[in-house]
């Protein structure tokens, strides 16, 4: 029993690094991201067409960043719903997609006429269905800080069954 009393402390001693790493430091240990003063500034572009649901919860991820995009527009493509009123309640800029062209498609032709209205340095088109933790447009301005090129980003994707 005594030689319990003495070893376990012991191992507890050197098994808490470990356990440290394995489980992660509490969120208010964790260094937080280096905010630049000169990133260039971004617009986000959104196409949609009958998202009214999805977007809210886009624009909502959007609102808790802790980098602010110049802007967000939403590019409204024919959609049947409340989109457009919805992403103007929720501070987007809603742009009215013009009549497909021959040759394109409807959703490259809405992010190239996002693009076309867009003012930011960089611009960013997310699907009306994604979602953003806090803190992804600070990751990506650091990823892309050191050797900007264009990227495509596969987001993690949760499937849910209702």
């Amino acid at each position: 029993m005594n030689a319990f009393l003495l070893i376990f402390p012991g191992v507890a001693i050197l098994c808490a690094p470990a356990l440290w790493l394995i489980l992660g430091r509490p969120r208010w240990l964790r260094p937080s991201p280096k905010k630049s003063t000169d990133a260039p500034s971004i617009s986000i572009i959104i196409p949609a067409r009958n998202e009214e649901e999805n977007i809210r919860h886009l624009l909502a991820s959007l609102q808790t960043q802790d980098t602010s995009p110049l802007e967000i527009i939403v590019v409204n493509d024919g959609s049947k719903d409340r989109t457009a009123q919805v992403s103007q309640e929720l501070g987007a800029a809603v742009l009215k997609a013009q009549a497909l062209p021959g040759g394109w498609h409807g959703k490259p032709w809405a992010c190239h006429q996002g693009a076309e209205r867009a003012k930011g340095e960089w611009l960013l088109f997310l699907d009306a269905d994604t979602i953003l933790q806090e803190g992804a447009l600070t990751a990506l301005q650091q990823l892309t800080s050191a050797d900007p090129k264009v990227y495509s980003l596969c987001p993690y994707h949760t499937i849910t069954r209702p």
